[in-house]
């Protein structure tokens, strides 16, 4: 036991400190370039990011309109004032292509007199601001004086000039020029400076549309009629259609004017989309392998949707720190696919994503009962198929292709939508539980919520529990101390889950079910030796953990070869103990239907071998004179199951006394769970019509005296047998039918009971 703990901890400190160095470790931030050549330096980051600054290199094959723009700005004579607008859609690289051509310049042109600079007009908050900080772009960076009085003198000459009776308001850009020859004084001085200096600026005008609407137009005739001065280019970077939409409905004002202010237009072209479509694909594929994804093909349609998407570079780089780092960089314990596909799907159409949330009850397909909006869903298909026809009809039938897959494979609703079948209906062939289970589906009720909100539940906890638990069990080699770090494991559920313990066996064996595992045979044995450790409880809708296992069990007997099925045969050979639950396990086993019928024969025999070992149990109980009723045979059914395949009616006499009287009612109860009333407990008519009445009920009545409750347990099963016994007679006397006991006879708590007898 001291062992296997210790290999437990050790797992666990280890995984631990697994996630302390991850949060340790920097991320890099890197550029899209270096992700698509896969230049990586440095090999132990485990956290990229994309760098999303705009960038001096081609990347989009575009040296034709870049040596257009270069040439432009080099023939500019020197003596002219000249603008150059530099128009295309937002995300269509004009930044990136106007830095090359920078970078250009610089590299190629030993002129230090062409003074290169850069004006940001979004960045200032009033026309005041702006112009003076475009003036000091002309004058700081030519040197045109080294004394800054001579910058203040200007800058206010120009403030008193142009703000002097203008005021400060939302008409002022349309009237300010009222003193054209105190203005052109200004000019005059600014030109004779910069011909003194001989310097030559080229101005870069970058994120225009993104300035205050009355900016924008200030600017314009500030370009136009104050600083077109003689050694001045212009290179002013926008978005046409942004700027039209800012001149029409905010301004008021005909977009034809800028025209009498740009002298040259050039316009960067759409990028090439097969191009697009290539950058794309290859920089998501790197980013995965980055992320130790090894199976890509898995997820191949996403990409395909990514690609169809992506409008831009800048679009991607978005995409790949947003949806890929928040889906892979991060631990998760959810599908990494569904994730995947759901961050996607909200990065591209938001509206769709939240509709999907908004009306989960129609894509819940799986444990339904576990989400309150669709518990009861059932209850009317009819109509509510009708209404998840009609938004499927408006989310989903006019989507493209790829969006229509990965809906379909992440949801067995949208799958059954496309292919015309009911949405909501009573056919289970397309649901596997077990493959639910391991994946986590997003159809199901218990993990439906925390993929929109990216956090845990009681759910989620059990799976990482399991996850932990099956990778010990794959650690460890030896066989002893496997079957005991088991045995422990199954002991300790109860007390760690308490009334969710049977979720927990449930994702467990669907985890032994579908992955073959060299140690299943030992699993199976503790789960079998180990039984009678777990809750035999009902739930609603659900069954116990015990009958899980009991199936679980028989199936593997079913499929396994003869030698393992021979092992685990044997250990119920002399389990008394277990006779109910060797009685199930045999009743399922033939009941399965055959995995391969080409092995009718050793079916067949298996099926002679259980029977035969259950048949022994009931006849050695009997020759040998045991009591099942003592506390080392005892377990609740274990006597009925008897009695109902063997015949002697005495045995019950036998081992009924004052000490055991309780367990007998034990035996007789049974439970029911309603979603209204509570636990229910009632007696078995059938058990008590066939076994006590005329037979056992005097004897009952003597060992209640004898031996009257003191527990909340036995004064409860005192209470249930008389109240049932009391309306069994009562029947009986007046002829009604007994059928009507089923419904009366039972006690409801609001808490289940827990029976020690």
């Amino acid at each position: 036991m001291i062992v296997s703990l210790k290999l437990l901890k050790d797992k666990r400190d280890c995984y631990q400190n697994i996630i302390l160095r991850r949060k340790n470790e920097y991320s890099s931030l890197i550029d899209l370039k270096d992700l698509y050549n896969n230049d990586i330096i440095d090999n132990k980051v485990k956290y990229l990011l994309i760098d999303e600054n705009d960038v001096d290199y081609d990347f989009l094959h575009r040296d034709i309109i870049i040596e257009h723009i270069y040439n432009s700005i080099l023939n500019v004579k020197a003596d002219n004032s000249f603008v150059i607008g530099i128009n295309g859609a937002w995300g269509s690289g004009k930044t990136t292509t106007v830095n090359i051509v920078k970078e250009k310049i610089k590299n190629n042109i030993n002129n230090k007199d062409l003074i290169l600079n850069d004006f940001n007009p979004w960045i200032y908050d009033n026309p005041q601001n702006m112009m003076v900080g475009l003036l000091k772009s002309i004058l700081n960076e030519a040197d045109i004086t080294s004394n800054p009085l001579e910058h203040e003198k200007i800058f206010k000459s120009l403030i008193n000039v142009i703000f002097k009776k203008a005021g400060f308001d939302d008409t002022f850009v349309n009237n300010f020029f009222y003193n054209l020859d105190t203005v052109e004084k200004i000019k005059d001085e600014l030109d004779d400076f910069l011909e003194f200096n001989q310097k030559r600026v080229v101005l870069f005008v970058d994120n225009l549309e993104r300035a205050e609407a009355d900016n924008i137009i200030f600017l314009f005739k500030l370009i136009g009629q104050v600083f077109d001065l003689k050694r001045i280019t212009y290179v002013i970077i926008y978005d046409e259609d942004r700027l039209k939409d800012i001149f029409s409905d905010k301004l008021k004002i005909d977009y034809h004017y800028i025209e009498k202010i740009i002298q040259q237009n050039i316009s960067i072209p759409p990028i090439q989309q097969e191009l697009l479509w290539n950058v794309c694909r290859v920089c998501i594929e790197k980013l995965l392998i980055f992320y130790g994804e090894k199976n890509l093909d898995e997820y191949r349609l996403i990409v395909n949707l990514i690609v169809s998407e992506v409008k831009d570079l800048r679009m991607l780089k978005r995409f790949l720190n947003t949806v890929v780092t928040e889906t892979f960089a991060v631990p998760h314990y959810l599908s990494k696919y569904t994730l995947f596909a759901l961050n996607t799907i909200k990065f591209f159409d938001e509206n769709l994503y939240y509709n999907i949330y908004q009306n989960k009850r129609y894509f819940i397909t799986t444990d339904k009962i576990y989400d309150m909006n669709t518990r009861y869903m059932d209850i009317n298909k009819k109509e509510n198929n009708e209404k998840a026809k009609d938004l499927f009809d408006e989310l989903i039938k006019n989507k493209n292709k790829e969006y229509q897959e990965i809906l379909s494979n992440m949801f067995i609703a949208v799958k059954r939508y496309l292919s015309g079948q009911d949405i909501i209906n009573d056919r289970y062939e397309d649901i596997d539980y077990d493959l639910i289970r391991i994946n986590k589906s997003i159809y199901s009720g218990m993990y439906f919520d925390i993929y929109f909100s990216q956090s845990e539940n009681e759910f989620l906890e059990i799976d990482k529990d399991i996850d932990d638990f099956i990778e010990c069990i794959n650690y460890i080699k030896d066989e002893n101390l496997l079957y005991e770090f088991i045995r422990q494991k199954i002991i300790s559920i109860n007390i760690k889950y308490g009334i969710s313990e049977y979720l927990w066996i449930d994702k467990f064996l669907s985890h032994i079910r579908k992955n073959i595992n060299h140690s299943e045979c030992l699993i199976v044995k503790a789960l079998y030796e180990n039984i009678l450790e777990l809750n035999d409880d009902m739930k609603a809708f659900e069954v116990s953990s015990k009958d899980k296992v009991k199936y679980f069990i028989a199936r593997y007997l079913k499929k396994c070869a003869l030698e393992k099925f021979n092992k685990i045969v044997d250990l119920m050979k002399n389990d008394y103990k277990k006779l109910n639950i060797i009685y199930n396990i045999r009743y399922l086993f033939n009941n399965i239907s055959s995995y391969d019928e080409l092995k009718i024969l050793d079916i067949n025999f298996k099926v002679l071998i259980i029977n035969n070992v259950f048949d022994n149990l009931c006849k050695n109980i009997l020759l040998r004179k045991i009591n099942l009723y003592e506390d080392k045979y005892y377990s609740k059914n274990n006597v009925f199951i008897l009695l109902d395949n063997i015949n002697d009616e005495f045995y019950l006499k036998k081992i009924v006394n004052k000490n055991t009287i309780y367990r007998l009612l034990r035996d007789l109860t049974y439970e029911v769970i309603s979603s209204s009333e509570g636990y229910g407990y009632y007696i078995d008519n059938r058990l008590f019509e066939e076994y006590i009445v005329n037979k056992m009920d005097t004897d009952i009545e003597q060992y209640l005296q004898i031996n009257p409750p003191k527990t909340e347990c036995e004064i409860f099963l005192k209470d249930l047998y008389y109240t049932h016994k009391n309306l069994y007679y009562k029947c009986k006397v007046t002829n009604d039918n007994k059928d009507i006991i089923i419904g009366k006879g039972e006690i409801y708590r609001t808490k289940p009971i827990k029976f020690i007898v």
